[in-house]
């Protein structure tokens, strides 16, 4: 160990000034939303481009000139028109309804699959007697 840091003495200090630099490199993004002046502070905001607070309002208006407010969804991470949601909902109909439909074929599956299932069991058990019996 001694060895390799007589060859590189810089070692510990080219880490140091690569991890300052990485701090330096972080970029503040705006919110996208009219007259908001937060800053974005993690991962899923920054990718959305808006703040914790526009993300949970229940309106905002996301341009200057919006007559309509909107309100983002969670499902889509977009914004939508406050009529596309259902009361204080944090997604909107479109991707319930989407949801509604995913389950409905996974009932209808599991249903069937459960159906076979309790008819092979019967058969099952009527040829077992059946053997006893005799």
């Amino acid at each position: 160990q001694q060895q390799q840091q007589q060859q590189n003495p810089n070692n510990n200090n080219e880490k140091s000034s690569r991890s300052s630099m990485e701090n330096e490199l972080v970029v503040k993004v705006a919110c996208k939303v009219y007259a908001c002046e937060e800053v974005c502070e993690n991962k899923y905001q920054i990718r959305s481009k808006t703040c914790r607070s526009c993300l949970n309002a229940k309106e905002v208006f996301v341009e200057k000139g919006d007559e309509m407010a909107s309100r983002f969804c969670q499902k889509c991470t977009k914004f939508h028109g406050v009529d596309m949601f259902e009361g204080g909902r944090k997604a909107c109909k479109m991707s319930l309804k989407k949801v509604q439909e995913k389950n409905k074929v996974i009932f209808a599956k599991q249903k069937m699959l459960l159906k076979e299932w309790e008819e092979a069991m019967t058969r099952r058990t009527t040829t077992t007697t059946t053997t006893a019996v005799k």
